[in-house]
Protein backbone atom coordinates (compact mmCIF):
# COMPACT_ATOMS: atom_id res chain seq x y z
CA UNK A 1 0.00 0.00 0.00
CA UNK A 2 1.46 3.53 -0.82
CA UNK A 3 0.91 6.87 0.71
CA UNK A 4 -1.82 7.66 -1.70
CA UNK A 5 -4.86 9.14 -0.73
CA UNK A 6 -6.76 6.73 -3.42
CA UNK A 7 -5.47 3.91 -1.83
CA UNK A 8 -6.81 4.59 1.37
CA UNK A 9 -9.25 2.10 2.79
CA UNK A 10 -13.10 1.97 1.86
CA UNK A 11 -15.05 4.14 4.40
CA UNK A 12 -17.33 1.07 5.49
CA UNK A 13 -13.91 -1.12 5.75
CA UNK A 14 -12.33 1.20 8.36
CA UNK A 15 -15.18 1.93 9.89
CA UNK A 16 -15.83 -1.92 10.84
CA UNK A 17 -11.92 -2.19 11.56
CA UNK A 18 -11.92 0.73 13.49
CA UNK A 19 -14.49 -0.23 15.65
CA UNK A 20 -12.89 -3.72 16.48
CA UNK A 21 -9.52 -1.82 17.27
CA UNK A 22 -11.49 0.29 19.98
CA UNK A 23 -10.54 -2.37 22.39
CA UNK A 24 -7.98 -3.43 21.04
CA UNK A 25 -5.49 -0.94 22.75
CA UNK A 26 -6.46 -0.08 26.31
CA UNK A 27 -2.92 0.08 27.44
CA UNK A 28 -2.07 4.02 26.80
CA UNK A 29 -4.62 5.23 29.34
CA UNK A 30 -6.57 5.57 31.57
CA UNK A 31 -10.88 5.29 30.06
CA UNK A 32 -14.26 4.76 31.65
CA UNK A 33 -14.28 1.34 31.77
CA UNK A 34 -11.32 1.94 34.31
CA UNK A 35 -13.91 4.02 36.70
CA UNK A 36 -16.20 1.67 36.83
CA UNK A 37 -14.37 -1.43 37.48
CA UNK A 38 -12.64 -0.07 40.15
CA UNK A 39 -15.28 2.07 41.28
CA UNK A 40 -18.38 -0.93 41.44
CA UNK A 41 -17.73 -3.64 44.36
CA UNK A 42 -19.46 -7.02 43.02
CA UNK A 43 -21.56 -9.46 45.29
CA UNK A 44 -18.91 -11.31 46.78
CA UNK A 45 -18.54 -12.57 50.62
CA UNK A 46 -20.09 -15.69 52.65
CA UNK A 47 -22.58 -17.90 51.54
CA UNK A 48 -25.32 -16.23 53.90
CA UNK A 49 -24.40 -12.83 52.36
CA UNK A 50 -24.18 -13.74 48.71
CA UNK A 51 -27.73 -15.47 48.99
CA UNK A 52 -29.50 -12.51 50.03
CA UNK A 53 -28.12 -10.73 47.36
CA UNK A 54 -25.34 -8.39 49.39
CA UNK A 55 -28.68 -7.09 51.48
CA UNK A 56 -28.12 -6.95 54.98
CA UNK A 57 -27.96 -3.37 56.08
CA UNK A 58 -30.64 -3.06 58.44
CA UNK A 59 -29.73 -6.42 59.88
CA UNK A 60 -26.67 -7.02 60.65
CA UNK A 61 -24.66 -9.77 62.86
CA UNK A 62 -23.00 -10.87 59.46
CA UNK A 63 -19.48 -10.43 58.09
CA UNK A 64 -19.61 -9.68 54.58
CA UNK A 65 -22.40 -6.87 55.38
CA UNK A 66 -20.38 -4.80 57.95
CA UNK A 67 -18.43 -3.66 54.32
CA UNK A 68 -21.75 -1.87 53.93
CA UNK A 69 -23.29 -1.06 57.37
CA UNK A 70 -20.58 -1.13 59.86
CA UNK A 71 -23.44 -0.86 62.80
CA UNK A 72 -23.73 -4.54 61.87
CA UNK A 73 -20.86 -4.89 64.41
CA UNK A 74 -22.57 -4.11 67.19
CA UNK A 75 -25.16 -6.41 66.78
CA UNK A 76 -23.13 -9.26 67.59
CA UNK A 77 -23.55 -10.97 70.90
CA UNK A 78 -20.39 -13.16 70.81
CA UNK A 79 -17.20 -13.37 69.62
CA UNK A 80 -16.91 -15.32 66.05
CA UNK A 81 -14.50 -16.69 63.16
CA UNK A 82 -15.82 -16.93 59.80
CA UNK A 83 -14.20 -18.15 56.24
CA UNK A 84 -15.47 -18.78 52.56
CA UNK A 85 -14.37 -19.91 49.52
CA UNK A 86 -16.08 -18.68 46.23
CA UNK A 87 -15.28 -21.29 43.46
CA UNK A 88 -16.96 -20.71 39.52
CA UNK A 89 -16.51 -20.42 36.28
CA UNK A 90 -16.37 -17.24 34.16
CA UNK A 91 -17.37 -17.87 30.01
CA UNK A 92 -17.85 -15.64 27.19
CA UNK A 93 -19.08 -15.83 23.50
CA UNK A 94 -18.64 -13.41 20.85
CA UNK A 95 -19.15 -13.44 17.33
CA UNK A 96 -16.50 -11.52 14.92
CA UNK A 97 -16.79 -11.54 11.19
CA UNK A 98 -19.70 -14.28 11.58
CA UNK A 99 -17.04 -16.57 13.27
CA UNK A 100 -18.39 -17.60 16.92
CA UNK A 101 -15.86 -18.03 20.06
CA UNK A 102 -15.86 -19.46 22.87
CA UNK A 103 -13.65 -18.74 25.96
CA UNK A 104 -13.93 -20.44 29.76
CA UNK A 105 -11.40 -20.31 32.73
CA UNK A 106 -11.96 -20.97 36.32
CA UNK A 107 -11.75 -19.00 39.53
CA UNK A 108 -11.14 -19.84 43.14
CA UNK A 109 -10.40 -17.16 45.76
CA UNK A 110 -10.99 -16.88 49.45
CA UNK A 111 -13.98 -14.33 49.55
CA UNK A 112 -14.15 -13.91 53.23
CA UNK A 113 -12.11 -14.08 56.60
CA UNK A 114 -13.21 -12.13 60.00
CA UNK A 115 -12.62 -12.61 63.64
CA UNK A 116 -15.29 -10.55 65.71
CA UNK A 117 -14.37 -10.72 69.34
CA UNK A 118 -17.48 -9.26 71.84
CA UNK A 119 -17.34 -7.75 74.94
CA UNK A 120 -20.57 -7.55 77.51
CA UNK A 121 -20.10 -4.23 79.71
CA UNK A 122 -21.26 -3.43 83.19
CA UNK A 123 -23.52 -0.49 81.88
CA UNK A 124 -26.86 0.66 82.40
CA UNK A 125 -27.47 0.97 78.76
CA UNK A 126 -24.67 -0.18 76.85
CA UNK A 127 -25.07 -3.58 76.20
CA UNK A 128 -22.14 -5.15 74.15
CA UNK A 129 -18.90 -3.33 72.76
CA UNK A 130 -17.33 -5.62 70.18
CA UNK A 131 -14.35 -5.28 67.84
CA UNK A 132 -13.76 -6.41 64.03
CA UNK A 133 -11.33 -7.33 61.76
CA UNK A 134 -12.16 -8.98 58.20
CA UNK A 135 -10.71 -9.22 54.98
CA UNK A 136 -13.71 -9.41 52.02
CA UNK A 137 -12.89 -9.58 48.32
CA UNK A 138 -14.53 -6.62 46.94
CA UNK A 139 -14.03 -7.43 42.94
CA UNK A 140 -13.18 -10.31 41.03
CA UNK A 141 -11.55 -9.36 37.88
CA UNK A 142 -11.01 -13.13 36.30
CA UNK A 143 -12.56 -13.05 32.94
CA UNK A 144 -11.43 -14.76 29.40
CA UNK A 145 -12.20 -13.32 26.06
CA UNK A 146 -11.39 -14.29 22.60
CA UNK A 147 -12.33 -12.83 19.10
CA UNK A 148 -11.83 -14.55 15.80
CA UNK A 149 -13.03 -13.99 12.00
CA UNK A 150 -12.00 -13.93 8.41
CA UNK A 151 -11.44 -10.15 7.75
CA UNK A 152 -11.09 -9.16 3.78
CA UNK A 153 -11.93 -5.41 4.46
CA UNK A 154 -9.18 -4.38 6.81
CA UNK A 155 -6.03 -5.03 8.96
CA UNK A 156 -4.43 -3.50 12.03
CA UNK A 157 -1.53 -2.71 10.01
CA UNK A 158 -3.30 -0.12 7.72
CA UNK A 159 -3.86 1.59 10.94
CA UNK A 160 0.13 1.83 12.07
CA UNK A 161 0.73 2.32 7.71
CA UNK A 162 -1.57 5.74 8.44
CA UNK A 163 -0.01 6.74 12.10
CA UNK A 164 3.26 6.70 9.72
CA UNK A 165 2.00 8.26 6.14
CA UNK A 166 -0.05 11.20 7.91
CA UNK A 167 2.32 12.62 10.45
CA UNK A 168 4.55 15.13 8.63
CA UNK A 169 7.44 14.95 10.95
CA UNK A 170 7.82 11.24 11.11
CA UNK A 171 11.28 10.32 9.25
CA UNK A 172 12.77 6.80 8.44
CA UNK A 173 14.94 7.18 11.64
CA UNK A 174 11.82 8.40 13.84
CA UNK A 175 9.18 5.97 13.36
CA UNK A 176 10.00 4.29 16.38
CA UNK A 177 10.77 6.88 18.71
CA UNK A 178 7.09 8.16 17.91
CA UNK A 179 5.05 4.92 18.02
CA UNK A 180 6.97 3.31 20.20
CA UNK A 181 3.72 1.09 21.41
CA UNK A 182 2.41 0.54 18.01
CA UNK A 183 3.14 1.66 14.51
CA UNK A 184 7.06 1.43 15.58
CA UNK A 185 6.94 -2.27 16.47
CA UNK A 186 5.78 -2.85 12.59
CA UNK A 187 8.44 -0.86 11.52
CA UNK A 188 11.18 -2.62 13.49
CA UNK A 189 9.25 -6.20 12.54
CA UNK A 190 9.46 -5.19 9.23
CA UNK A 191 5.78 -5.42 8.63
CA UNK A 192 5.64 -1.92 7.71
CA UNK A 193 9.21 -0.86 5.19
CA UNK A 194 9.99 1.18 2.59
CA UNK A 195 9.99 0.16 -1.42
CA UNK A 196 11.05 2.52 -4.65
CA UNK A 197 10.98 5.32 -1.80
CA UNK A 198 7.50 4.45 -0.89
CA UNK A 199 5.61 3.15 2.40
CA UNK A 200 4.46 -0.32 2.00
CA UNK A 201 3.07 -2.87 4.99
CA UNK A 202 3.06 -6.86 4.38
CA UNK A 203 -0.55 -7.35 4.53
CA UNK A 204 -1.81 -5.23 1.32
CA UNK A 205 -5.47 -7.00 0.05
CA UNK A 206 -6.32 -8.78 3.54
CA UNK A 207 -8.32 -11.82 3.19
CA UNK A 208 -6.30 -12.83 6.81
CA UNK A 209 -7.70 -14.87 9.67
CA UNK A 210 -8.08 -11.73 12.38
CA UNK A 211 -8.19 -12.69 16.13
CA UNK A 212 -8.09 -11.24 19.91
CA UNK A 213 -7.22 -13.01 22.95
CA UNK A 214 -7.76 -11.43 26.32
CA UNK A 215 -7.52 -12.72 29.56
CA UNK A 216 -7.89 -10.08 32.99
CA UNK A 217 -6.79 -11.51 36.56
CA UNK A 218 -6.41 -10.21 39.87
CA UNK A 219 -9.08 -7.85 42.01
CA UNK A 220 -9.54 -6.27 45.03
CA UNK A 221 -9.40 -7.16 48.40
CA UNK A 222 -10.86 -4.93 50.82
CA UNK A 223 -9.37 -5.09 54.81
CA UNK A 224 -12.06 -4.00 57.30
CA UNK A 225 -11.22 -2.86 60.74
CA UNK A 226 -14.13 -1.57 63.12
CA UNK A 227 -15.38 -1.23 66.06
CA UNK A 228 -19.69 -1.25 67.18
CA UNK A 229 -21.85 -0.85 70.04
CA UNK A 230 -25.31 -1.91 71.69
CA UNK A 231 -27.21 0.73 72.98
CA UNK A 232 -30.12 -0.78 75.10
CA UNK A 233 -30.64 -3.85 72.62
CA UNK A 234 -32.56 -0.69 70.20
CA UNK A 235 -29.77 1.09 68.42
CA UNK A 236 -26.17 -0.42 67.30
CA UNK A 237 -23.73 1.83 66.08
CA UNK A 238 -20.40 1.47 64.41
CA UNK A 239 -17.60 2.57 62.51
CA UNK A 240 -14.85 1.07 60.68
CA UNK A 241 -11.59 2.18 58.56
CA UNK A 242 -11.22 -0.03 55.47
CA UNK A 243 -8.03 -0.25 53.52
CA UNK A 244 -8.20 -1.49 49.48
CA UNK A 245 -5.44 -3.80 47.83
CA UNK A 246 -5.85 -3.28 43.76
CA UNK A 247 -4.44 -5.82 41.46
CA UNK A 248 -5.02 -5.77 38.30
CA UNK A 249 -3.48 -7.39 34.66
CA UNK A 250 -4.35 -8.10 31.47
CA UNK A 251 -3.04 -10.04 29.00
CA UNK A 252 -4.08 -9.27 25.68
CA UNK A 253 -2.70 -11.40 22.20
CA UNK A 254 -4.11 -9.99 18.95
CA UNK A 255 -2.97 -11.99 15.95
CA UNK A 256 -3.06 -12.18 11.95
CA UNK A 257 -2.62 -15.42 10.11
CA UNK A 258 -2.32 -15.09 6.20
CA UNK A 259 -4.39 -17.99 3.93
CA UNK A 260 -2.31 -20.88 3.40
CA UNK A 261 -0.12 -19.90 0.05
CA UNK A 262 -1.10 -16.65 -0.31
CA UNK A 263 0.89 -15.26 -3.34
CA UNK A 264 -0.03 -11.43 -2.07
CA UNK A 265 2.63 -11.59 1.28
CA UNK A 266 5.30 -13.39 2.40
CA UNK A 267 4.81 -12.85 5.70
CA UNK A 268 2.47 -16.26 7.54
CA UNK A 269 1.50 -14.53 10.57
CA UNK A 270 2.11 -12.43 12.90
CA UNK A 271 0.50 -11.15 16.72
CA UNK A 272 0.81 -8.34 19.37
CA UNK A 273 1.07 -9.13 23.20
CA UNK A 274 -0.17 -6.66 25.22
CA UNK A 275 0.97 -6.95 29.17
CA UNK A 276 -0.98 -4.39 31.90
CA UNK A 277 -0.15 -4.38 35.28
CA UNK A 278 -1.69 -2.07 37.90
CA UNK A 279 -1.64 -2.06 41.20
CA UNK A 280 -1.98 0.36 44.66
CA UNK A 281 -3.78 0.73 47.63
CA UNK A 282 -7.14 2.48 48.46
CA UNK A 283 -8.36 4.49 51.76
CA UNK A 284 -12.21 4.41 53.15
CA UNK A 285 -13.77 5.51 56.10
CA UNK A 286 -17.44 3.87 56.65
CA UNK A 287 -20.33 4.68 59.72
CA UNK A 288 -23.24 2.93 60.28
CA UNK A 289 -26.53 2.84 62.73
CA UNK A 290 -29.21 -0.02 63.34
CA UNK A 291 -32.53 0.94 64.96
CA UNK A 292 -34.34 -1.82 66.28
CA UNK A 293 -38.16 -0.10 65.76
CA UNK A 294 -40.09 -3.40 67.41
CA UNK A 295 -38.94 -7.08 67.70
CA UNK A 296 -38.93 -7.73 64.29
CA UNK A 297 -38.69 -4.47 62.21
CA UNK A 298 -35.68 -2.73 61.73
CA UNK A 299 -33.94 0.36 59.96
CA UNK A 300 -30.90 1.04 59.23
CA UNK A 301 -28.36 3.95 57.88
CA UNK A 302 -24.82 4.47 56.48
CA UNK A 303 -22.28 6.08 55.09
CA UNK A 304 -18.98 5.20 52.95
CA UNK A 305 -16.71 7.89 52.32
CA UNK A 306 -15.11 8.08 49.09
CA UNK A 307 -12.02 5.40 48.49
CA UNK A 308 -9.31 7.36 47.98
CA UNK A 309 -6.67 5.03 45.49
CA UNK A 310 -2.92 5.40 44.64
CA UNK A 311 -2.38 3.43 41.87
CA UNK A 312 0.71 2.44 39.57
CA UNK A 313 0.93 0.71 36.30
CA UNK A 314 2.90 -0.47 33.77
CA UNK A 315 2.49 -2.18 30.28
CA UNK A 316 4.38 -3.58 27.48
CA UNK A 317 3.83 -4.26 24.26
CA UNK A 318 5.73 -7.49 21.83
CA UNK A 319 4.98 -8.49 18.46
CA UNK A 320 6.85 -10.88 16.68
CA UNK A 321 6.71 -12.06 12.86
CA UNK A 322 6.80 -15.43 10.73
CA UNK A 323 7.74 -15.28 7.43
CA UNK A 324 8.61 -17.68 4.28
CA UNK A 325 11.47 -16.25 3.05
CA UNK A 326 13.26 -15.00 6.16
CA UNK A 327 13.66 -15.76 9.90
CA UNK A 328 10.87 -14.72 12.25
CA UNK A 329 11.35 -10.92 12.89
CA UNK A 330 10.40 -9.13 16.76
CA UNK A 331 10.40 -6.09 18.26
CA UNK A 332 9.54 -4.78 21.81
CA UNK A 333 8.47 -1.31 23.41
CA UNK A 334 9.65 0.17 26.26
CA UNK A 335 7.88 -0.33 29.17
CA UNK A 336 5.47 2.40 29.78
CA UNK A 337 5.09 3.84 33.05
CA UNK A 338 2.25 5.66 34.98
CA UNK A 339 1.12 6.91 38.44
CA UNK A 340 -2.10 7.98 39.17
CA UNK A 341 -4.75 8.32 41.83
CA UNK A 342 -8.15 7.71 41.50
CA UNK A 343 -11.13 8.74 43.92
CA UNK A 344 -14.50 5.84 43.68
CA UNK A 345 -17.67 7.56 45.05
CA UNK A 346 -19.20 8.18 47.94
CA UNK A 347 -22.69 6.03 49.14
CA UNK A 348 -25.21 7.04 51.31
CA UNK A 349 -27.48 4.29 52.37
CA UNK A 350 -30.90 3.38 53.83
CA UNK A 351 -31.89 0.37 54.79
CA UNK A 352 -35.19 -1.80 55.92
CA UNK A 353 -35.52 -5.27 57.27
CA UNK A 354 -37.65 -7.82 59.14
CA UNK A 355 -36.64 -10.86 61.08
CA UNK A 356 -38.38 -13.35 62.74
CA UNK A 357 -37.34 -16.61 64.13
CA UNK A 358 -38.23 -19.84 62.81
CA UNK A 359 -39.83 -17.83 59.54
CA UNK A 360 -37.23 -15.71 58.15
CA UNK A 361 -35.73 -12.21 57.00
CA UNK A 362 -36.31 -9.55 54.22
CA UNK A 363 -34.33 -6.67 53.80
CA UNK A 364 -34.54 -3.52 51.46
CA UNK A 365 -31.43 -1.67 50.59
CA UNK A 366 -31.37 1.80 48.82
CA UNK A 367 -28.02 3.56 48.14
CA UNK A 368 -27.29 6.65 46.83
CA UNK A 369 -24.36 6.88 44.76
CA UNK A 370 -23.00 9.97 43.31
CA UNK A 371 -20.70 8.21 40.20
CA UNK A 372 -19.99 12.18 39.48
CA UNK A 373 -17.26 11.90 42.08
CA UNK A 374 -14.95 9.95 40.35
CA UNK A 375 -12.13 11.55 39.37
CA UNK A 376 -8.22 10.75 38.32
CA UNK A 377 -5.08 12.54 39.56
CA UNK A 378 -1.90 12.62 37.98
CA UNK A 379 1.54 12.72 40.43
CA UNK A 380 4.87 11.14 40.19
CA UNK A 381 7.58 11.76 37.56
CA UNK A 382 5.82 11.16 34.38
CA UNK A 383 2.26 13.35 34.75
CA UNK A 384 -0.23 12.91 32.39
CA UNK A 385 -3.60 15.22 32.07
CA UNK A 386 -6.36 13.62 32.80
CA UNK A 387 -8.52 16.68 32.28
CA UNK A 388 -10.23 15.20 29.39
CA UNK A 389 -11.52 12.03 31.00
CA UNK A 390 -12.28 13.79 34.07
CA UNK A 391 -14.48 15.87 31.69
CA UNK A 392 -15.96 12.54 30.15
CA UNK A 393 -16.60 10.94 33.50
CA UNK A 394 -18.45 13.89 34.70
CA UNK A 395 -20.48 13.82 31.72
CA UNK A 396 -21.39 10.43 31.51
CA UNK A 397 -21.93 9.58 35.25
CA UNK A 398 -25.08 11.23 36.89
CA UNK A 399 -25.80 10.24 40.69
CA UNK A 400 -28.18 7.04 41.04
CA UNK A 401 -29.92 4.91 43.62
CA UNK A 402 -29.39 1.42 43.59
CA UNK A 403 -31.72 -1.05 45.39
CA UNK A 404 -31.15 -4.19 47.00
CA UNK A 405 -33.73 -7.29 48.11
CA UNK A 406 -32.98 -10.61 49.75
CA UNK A 407 -35.16 -12.80 51.93
CA UNK A 408 -34.31 -15.95 53.68
CA UNK A 409 -35.93 -18.58 55.61
CA UNK A 410 -33.93 -19.46 58.36
CA UNK A 411 -34.45 -21.52 61.89
CA UNK A 412 -32.68 -19.03 63.81
CA UNK A 413 -32.51 -15.78 65.32
CA UNK A 414 -30.83 -12.92 63.35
Amino acid sequence: MQGDDNMRLPLLGFAVFFGFLLVQNPLFSQNIEDAVRFSAPQTLGTARFVGMAGSFGALGGEASAVNSNPAGIGVFRTGQFTASLTIGQSKNSTTHYGSESEAVIGLGRLSNFSIVLSEEVEHPDWEFVNAFFSYNQQSMFTTKSKFEGVNNQSSLLDLYFLDIIEDPNVTLESVEAFFPFGAGLAWGAFLIDTANGEYIHANELHGQTQGREDQERRGIGHYNFGVGGNYRDKLHLGASIGVSALRYSNTSTYSEVMSENDPNTFVTSWKQTSELNIRGNGFQLKMGAIYRINKILRMGASFKSQEFFKLSETYTNTLVANWEDRPLTSAESPEGLNDYRMRSPYTLGLSFGAAKKKIGAINIDVDYIDYRAIQFKSFGEFPVDFTRLNNELSAAFKPTFNFQIGNRKTNRAL
